[in-house]
């Protein structure tokens, strides 16, 4: 953010034509990181090297041509063989893009350049279909910023009581059939509710980005460093297996229009029936080619890759309880949707289970290991003996405080930010025996096959070698390094 804010010719242009095209991409279903589509990081990346391009003309630029420009400049990109970045930073380009990313949009500093790490072939075909449109519309005399949004495409959307919510309306009635993933729970705990819809939301993706090949049945937890390695080692699955479909996912649920959660009282369970939808469409060469035999084989497969997929989210015992959960894949025409609507719920953000803070330190490092190699030995010793090893104070979060980040994000914070020196730091840890003790952080092993591996759970903090300061303790929430916690 340092070096946009010194580098970008105008600020304040570049500020205003993010919001717009985060509002443009929010409208048409394509702002949602997880769902492979774009974030933040890839807007800004993307609007970057637009912005700066035009400073080079000699007369004045404004936001309109801002926005022109960059749906003119992407609508025809070559997303497969053509890389987005910023020629004013990356001067000497050496980045080698791999066949196994789709999307390559590189960002400004290591250990991750390519920003687009959860794309797939599907959503890089969704991005274009959108920019091309978008594009197409501003060449029309007349286009208003509604009729760019989707806003004026069908009488629906302009009756819609919720106006900002038209493209998915338009989504609805865009396409002949749909995958429809339905979700149903009606346990008593709300958060318990809300872990399995969000673990079955960031599930979804699978069905276009399929299993990992390289990690086995080992299901990594979205957001972590696995996650992304295992993203770009995935094949598509229905892209794959049934070519001819061209299937894109919208990335918000649904729900019928006389509402979404039914309560059943006091002291009794909240029911919600919710959906997901993927719209499918049959490419341009096999529209014109397809016959009875074709367009059975392509349900066959599709119905396969259905089939496999309910099998993966029922069997997940942690989160899916038959007593209280129920979720279905199937392919329906777009008649069958009936009348549904966005959901307006909040579930709040998917945390892999996350039910206390202590839960969350435990796990926070471990990897793709189940539990510490020694555990077993400890539990043992602790059986067998009174004197155990020593145990970390359980941390009882203040009410309002906010997010305490985690010792995984100061390490990593610590020894990547350029403007900090990981030789200053040193690392306070809780050794099972002795109590606590420090290390410097540049001798700290982060790989868990290393003889003198730790978990980091056992981390207590982080202090600086130059003036004794604690930037950051677990005990007593203290965070000088990202200001979190408070």
């Amino acid at each position: 953010m340092y070096y946009l804010r010194r580098s970008i010719p105008d600020f304040a242009q570049f500020r205003l034509a993010y919001l717009l095209l985060k509002t443009w991409a929010k409208e048409r279903g394509i702002f949602s990181a997880k769902f492979g589509y774009l974030g933040g990081i890839h807007l800004s990346t993307m609007l970057v090297s637009v912005c700066k391009m035009l400073s080079r003309e000699s007369c004045p630029v404004s936001v309109p041509d801002i926005i022109a420009t960059f749906f003119a400049h992407y609508a025809n990109f070559d997303w497969k063989t053509n890389i987005v970045f910023d020629p004013f930073f990356h001067k000497s380009l050496r980045y080698s893009r791999t066949f196994r990313e789709p999307l390559c949009l590189l960002g400004w500093h290591a250990p991750i350049l390519n920003t687009a790490h959860t794309a797939s072939v599907p959503t890089v075909k969704a991005l274009s279909v959108e920019l091309r449109r978008a594009n197409e519309l501003l060449a029309q005399p007349g286009t208003t910023w509604q009729t760019l949004l989707g806003r004026a495409d069908s009488a629906q959307s302009q009756t819609s009581r919720q106006p900002g919510m038209s493209g998915a309306a338009s989504f609805v009635q865009e396409y002949k059939s749909y995958v429809k993933i339905d979700v149903h729970y009606w346990g008593p705990s709300q958060e318990k509710g809300n872990q399995y819809v969000g673990w079955l939301e960031s599930r979804c993706v699978l069905l276009l980005v399929g299993k990992c090949l390289a990690v086995g049945a080992y299901q990594p937890q979205p957001g972590c460093h696995i996650w992304r390695a295992c993203v770009l080692i995935q094949r598509e699955e229905i892209d794959k297996k049934v070519p001819q479909v061209v299937a894109r996912i919208w990335p918000t649920k649904f729900v019928d229009e006389a509402g979404n959660v039914t309560s059943l009282g006091e002291g009794e369970c909240d029911e919600y029936r919710g959906c997901f939808l993927i719209g499918l469409e049959l490419t341009a060469d096999e529209t014109q080619t397809r016959t009875k035999e074709d367009v059975k084989m392509a349900e066959g497969a599709l119905q396969s890759v259905l089939t496999q997929f309910e099998g993966r989210m029922r069997s997940d015992a942690k989160y899916y309880d038959a007593k209280t959960c129920w979720m279905a894949a199937n392919v329906i025409h777009g008649a069958d949707l009936g009348q549904i609507e966005p959901d307006k719920k909040d579930w709040g953000i998917y945390t892999g289970g996350e039910v206390s803070e202590e839960e969350e330190e435990d796990d926070e490092d471990h990897g793709d290991t189940d539990e510490d190699p020694d555990a077993g030995n400890e539990k043992k010793l602790a059986g067998t003996s009174k004197l155990s090893g020593p145990k970390s104070k359980v941390v009882i979060k203040p009410k309002g405080a906010g997010k305490f980040r985690t010792a995984s994000d100061v390490m990593s914070r610590l020894r990547w930010d350029e403007k900090l020196d990981s030789v200053n730091f040193i690392v306070g840890y809780e050794d099972r025996f002795v109590g606590a003790m420090e290390k410097s952080l540049d001798s700290w092993k982060s790989e868990q096959t290393d003889e003198e591996f730790i978990p980091q759970h056992r981390i207590l903090y982080f202090k600086r070698k130059s003036d004794g300061v604690i930037v950051w303790e677990r005990s007593t929430r203290t965070d000088l390094i990202f200001g979190s916690g408070r």
